[in-house]
């Protein structure tokens, strides 16, 4: 994932920690193999993705409570213009 490359496509999954589900919900963010543990680690992964790259996510509409980014319109609106300030398109596609 180097800044010279060709930009590239990519697809971010979500998952949850599976002996979580009883406590306090904790998830992940993967993309392609690489899985990050907070949106702190996503955006420095994003970081090195070539300029002009896309970056589409496609979440569930099933909704645990607590995920990150999905959970406050505020923190996807500031993940989006970080994208942006980074040179990446982030496209959320609605679920439903």
């Amino acid at each position: 994932m180097a800044q010279d490359s060709a930009p590239i496509t990519y697809e971010i999954r979500f998952a949850q920690y599976a002996d979580t589900f009883a406590d306090k919900p904790e998830y992940v963010f993967i993309i392609g193999e690489v899985a990050f543990r907070s949106v702190d680690a996503l955006k420095k992964g994003i970081a090195t993705f070539p300029k002009g790259s896309i970056l589409k996510w496609a979440p569930s509409c099933k909704r645990m409570g607590g995920e990150p980014l999905l959970s406050s319109e505020e923190d996807m609106a500031e993940f989006k213009k970080y994208c942006s300030s980074i040179g990446i398109q982030f496209i959320l596609v609605p679920s439903g």
